[in-house]
């Protein structure tokens, strides 16, 4: 049967293209570039994003603090309008803090847009099949990514236990107790796990698929996406080396 959905692979380096790009060059349109091709071909790939807009809002809000911090300490470019100790704001404040925008949100968007589409199961049975990684390294991350949601469960179960027992809820007691029931389900796990033969070399990964034509030519466009942008900001001239 034909999944419908891109590979958990593929997607996964598509949300890295962005990334890759935008450390040749400090500029602001590098990112608007590779941003917005990289989304437009996730958003082609993939039928429905299932990621809420409000964190969307919550990426464009962080992205906009963290680009504060260029705008107020920027080296000074043309014209100077305050300055205030290490505080200087010029024409170049502007244009470094809408670069640093841009990039975050070059980076994050895409990856936030993939988060909820990327198989984990999946991903890890390609590692392992393609010899990527070894199979009882890869067999220890997947436990552990299916655990995480227990755990935190354990957390939550343990301060409600401690309190109604008149102890102490502080974060270290609780971290103690819930590291001792999750290192004890550890061991537990890996018993039933040997028996079952999950350590066995031959081991069948039910979840791996191989790439479809749909898979590369998602790679294509995105790799597209990442060189067209270099290659339109350094013809126009707009090319600012971060090297």
């Amino acid at each position: 049967m034909t999944s419908t959905r891109p590979h958990s692979l593929a997607l996964l380096i598509a949300s890295v293209v962005p990334a890759l790009t935008v450390i040749w060059t400090v500029d602001v349109f590098t990112p608007i570039i590779v941003g917005t091709g990289v989304v437009v071909t996730l958003a082609l790939s993939v039928q429905r994003f299932r990621i809420p807009w409000w964190r969307i809002a919550v990426i464009t809000a962080v992205a906009a603090l963290m680009s504060l911090t260029s705008f107020l300490y920027a080296r000074p470019a043309g014209s100077v309008f305050a300055h205030w100790g290490l505080v200087t704001i010029s024409d170049g404040s502007f244009v470094v803090a809408l670069a640093a925008f841009t990039r975050i949100l070059a980076i994050a968007i895409p990856a936030a847009l993939i988060s909820t589409e990327i198989e984990p199961h999946e991903f890890i049975a390609t590692t392992v099949v393609r010899r990527v990684v070894p199979q009882r390294a890869a067999l220890a991350s997947l436990i552990a990514l299916r655990l995480v949601p227990v755990i935190i469960s354990d957390l939550a179960e343990t301060r409600v236990a401690r309190r109604a027992a008149g102890l102490s809820t502080r974060f270290a007691p609780l971290v103690v107790t819930t590291l001792v029931i999750a290192i004890r389900r550890a061991i537990r796990m890996s018993e039933i796990a040997e028996v079952r033969g999950f350590s066995q070399p031959d081991r069948v990964w039910t979840a791996y698929r191989r790439f479809t034509s749909r898979d590369w030519g998602l790679l294509i466009a995105v790799t597209s996406s990442g060189v067209s942008a270099l290659a339109i900001t350094a013809l126009t001239g707009e090319w600012n080396s971060a090297i």
